[in-house]
């Protein structure tokens, strides 16, 4: 029955479908390049915007999901220029290594990554910095009462809160990077 029905339904209504099936492995690829999940979310809908306007193209591609990662790139690639950023490495290899490796995970196992690399980074920090980082975020505090337990001073709070975000985003993507190459190395 259900062959049936979809055998009645439009060409578009049968490709969001299929977009629907491979929601996770599309966006995979979006967040294990921009690593934003409400940015990747409206680079998500755009990808099915562009993949639906494009609906004969994507019938003659073969492969769907080949074709929808190959149209998430380029829409990830496309947000970066738009807004005049580009991400923390341009390399476009080490952008290919990472999509691969994300087009076999759910969003689920990038957060378990990301969790990890974050226990290893924060292990890296020096004492001080941790400390402030957890006092921050662990205890959510704030202002005068973070700048007091953490003994820094307030003017500078903020500025040493960036770089220590900076320190750990730098950290965690260089793990992750690593343990990618590492894996693909294991495998062959």
């Amino acid at each position: 029955m259900y062959m049936k029905e979809l055998g009645r339904m439009d060409e578009k209504s049968k490709l969001f479908l299929q977009i629907n099936e491979n929601r996770p492995a599309i966006m995979a690829v979006i967040v294990a390049m921009v690593r934003d999940f409400n940015v990747s979310d409206d680079i998500f809908q755009d990808t099915i915007v562009e993949i639906l306007e494009n609906a004969e193209r994507v019938q003659g591609a073969g492969n769907f999901l080949l074709y929808a990662k190959g149209i998430a790139r380029n829409m990830v690639l496309r947000h970066w220029r738009d807004k005049k950023k580009l991400p923390v490495t341009t390399d476009q290899s080490v952008l290919e290594i990472l999509a691969d490796a994300a087009s076999e995970e759910t969003p689920q196992e990038a957060w378990h990554r990301e969790k990890i690399g974050l226990r290893h980074c924060l292990d890296k920090l020096p004492e001080p910095r941790r400390k402030l980082f957890v006092l921050r975020y662990g205890r959510n505090l704030k202002g005068d009462q973070l700048a007091k337990e953490a003994g820094v001073n307030i003017s500078s709070l903020r500025t040493t809160l960036a770089r220590i975000r900076q320190l750990l985003r730098e950290c965690i993507d260089s793990f992750i990077l690593r343990s990618e190459q590492e894996g693909l190395a294991g495998e062959s």
